[in-house]
């Protein structure tokens, strides 16, 4: 399968309530993989859907941003 093939699957997914799938969204415009473009707008989007959805690991995520800028900011690493 192709990425962007990939990438609409997983959407169709998330926008289904699927956390995990929100959560991989994040995760793929957040670094710019799977054909998505790094965009950390959509990122936050997509991780705050994941958090809504009682993904742990996106509430872990939220809970670490002390700063948010659209201008710029950093994740946590890893």
């Amino acid at each position: 399968m192709d990425e962007g093939r990939a990438l609409t699957l997983l959407k169709q997914l998330a926008q289904s309530g699927d956390a995990a799938a929100q959560f991989e969204l994040f995760e793929k415009y957040l670094y710019g993989l799977c054909s998505a473009p790094k965009d950390k707008v959509m990122a936050l989007i997509w991780l705050r859907m994941a958090s809504d959805s009682g993904h742990e690991e996106a509430k872990k995520w939220l809970d670490g941003f002390e700063v948010w800028d659209q201008n710029g900011f950093e994740f946590p690493k890893r």
